[in-house]
């Protein structure tokens, strides 16, 4: 199926992307101020990024 440009899902998929990239980054600076300089790992299927527990109450 071909995907068409300009549908009202393109919104909502960059909105969705924009909100990943930001708690990325707001994790990543919570990282370098607790002095870890560390990145996420990332589970074998590439998709999605493990956290702990600790790390998710960072984004909250």
């Amino acid at each position: 199926m071909r995907r068409q440009f300009g549908s009202q899902n393109d919104g909502r998929e960059v909105e969705a992307f924009r909100k990943i990239v930001q708690n990325a980054l707001a994790l990543w600076c919570k990282r370098l101020e607790q002095g870890r300089f560390s990145w996420p790992r990332v589970r074998e299927d590439q998709r999605q990024v493990e956290l702990l527990p600790a790390e998710l109450a960072m984004l909250t």
